[in-house]
């Protein structure tokens, strides 16, 4: 899990007490590539969900701008937005060698990768979706991310539960 601390006076000393800091965003590099490959590529009739990877590609743009002076975050963060694109063009074949595994890959065998799947029910993507949706309608309305937050803390809850539970 990444966390996410607010910018402030204070973010060093919350980083420093959860042992967290910026260049953890390397630990996206599988989970990205995994989302990808599940939910781009299965059927979710319905459901927009290449407007989910659209939305995190712009997010990682802005990272990107926050981020200008610290080249190795910014090389990261254009690589997340590579494999994203690359699993998101259409008309475009899969190029499996974006891809490179690296040393945390193995973590990721199947039956963890599907259990962790199966935590996102057709409903709460649609949920996430349309809240998404709603927030980027209105980008003055801080009580939405709030509120959007509180629900992915919840399946983060779950999602931690599960993996302590394998680790055991």
């Amino acid at each position: 899990m990444v966390c996410i601390q607010e910018p402030g006076i204070f973010q060093s000393i919350v980083r420093y007490y959860f042992n967290n800091n910026r260049f953890d965003i390397y630990n996206l590099y599988n989970p990205i590539h995994l989302a990808c490959l599940h939910f781009l590529n299965n059927n979710y009739s319905g459901l927009d969900i290449k407007k989910l990877f659209t939305t995190a590609k712009n997010g990682i743009q802005r990272l990107i701008t926050n981020y200008k002076d610290t080249q190795v975050i910014i090389h990261t963060l254009y690589m997340y937005y590579n494999i994203i694109e690359n699993h998101l063009s259409c008309g475009v074949a899969f190029n499996p060698n974006v891809f490179m595994p690296d040393p945390n890959t193995p973590i990721y065998n199947n039956i963890l990768v599907n259990s962790l799947n199966s935590k996102w029910s057709y409903e709460k993507i649609k949920v996430v979706l349309n809240f998404f949706e709603y927030v980027d309608s209105d980008t003055t309305n801080k009580s939405s991310i709030k509120c959007l937050d509180e629900f992915m803390i919840n399946i983060d809850n779950e999602t931690h539960s599960y993996i302590n539970f394998i680790n055991s």
